[in-house]
């Protein structure tokens, strides 16, 4: 009985994230310019799923000072964003490339056309249901708990009860992160309940006691718990000074016939209000 929940509960997940794949977003033109049809005023973004937060946390704040302006997100990494850029179906892709802490690497030459803006760095955590008393675990331990070595909470002094470990699917910032940093380059244990995105980890440990998940740290809500990783939580601070190693920096990139519309979203993230905007879940590059 308690599989058939997990697959329910899981395939309540899988339709919540196909159904909401696009948002749209009002905006408005801003003050002095000539009016515009919806279809001209139309920003398109492909995000990751790392960056999805910060792509609709920002087209809500610009929609409530320029309500007249539509903004698209699609969400997901496949196809990968940029891919979707070089196709012409976005006009902004927001992508992740691996870093350390808060050493950030630079862009790849393959995206010089689209002008790399760094918006914000993003970092892995750890997710446990809020009642769990697991506040810490170390590299090795979380190693093991995807391994499918640890079968009771106990082993971990960490309550009772078989721990149900959730994953995102291959092809995310923070599946690839997870395997390289934590697993050795290994992929989890076949045991793992695979979700299709960030959020849906961690809402299902919100739904369930016993689980255990990894994903962006912008994708936490009420019901789950940070757990810190050796000794050290991923927030904001601790990933400014490095102190957090295991992170990811989050680039926007320009279609080169990108709409006016689009350059002004881009000018609006870079804005002292839209950094304030990202600051709610991200670290801020310096």
């Amino acid at each position: 009985m308690a599989a058939l929940n997990a697959r329910v509960a899981l395939a309540t997940l899988v339709a919540t994230a196909l159904c909401g794949c696009v948002a749209l977003q009002p905006v408005r033109e801003s003050a002095g310019e000539s009016p515009q049809t919806a279809e001209d005023a139309l920003v398109r973004i492909a995000a990751c799923w790392s960056g999805t937060p910060l792509a609709e946390d920002l087209s809500a704040a610009l929609a409530a000072a320029h309500p007249g302006l539509a903004v698209d997100v699609a969400r997901g990494d496949s196809p990968a964003p940029d891919d979707l850029l070089a196709d012409g179906q976005a006009d902004l892709a927001i992508v992740a490339l691996p870093a350390e802490g808060a050493l950030l690497p630079d862009p790849p030459d393959a995206w010089a056309e689209y002008h790399p803006t760094l918006l914000a760095i993003d970092a892995l955590g750890v997710f446990v249901h809020v009642g769990s008393p697991l506040r810490d675990l170390s590299t090795a331990q979380l190693a093991r708990l995807y391994g499918g070595y640890v079968l009771d909470w106990s082993a971990l002094a960490a309550g009772s009860g078989q721990p149900a470990w959730v994953s995102v699917q291959a092809g995310s910032a923070s599946r690839a992160l997870f395997e390289e940093r934590i697993l050795g380059g290994e992929a989890p244990s076949s045991a793992t309940l695979l979700v299709p995105s960030d959020r849906a980890a961690v809402a299902y440990v919100a739904e369930h006691p016993l689980a255990l998940a990894f994903g962006s740290v912008a994708a936490l809500e009420e019901g789950v718990a940070l757990v810190a990783l050796d000794g050290v939580l991923p927030t904001a601070r601790n990933v400014a000074r490095g102190d957090y190693p295991h992170t990811w920096a989050l680039y926007a990139l320009l279609a080169p016939q990108a709409p006016a519309q689009a350059e002004q979203w881009l000018a609006y993230a870079q804005s002292d209000a839209g950094r304030e905007v990202i600051s709610q879940r991200y670290a801020l590059p310096r």
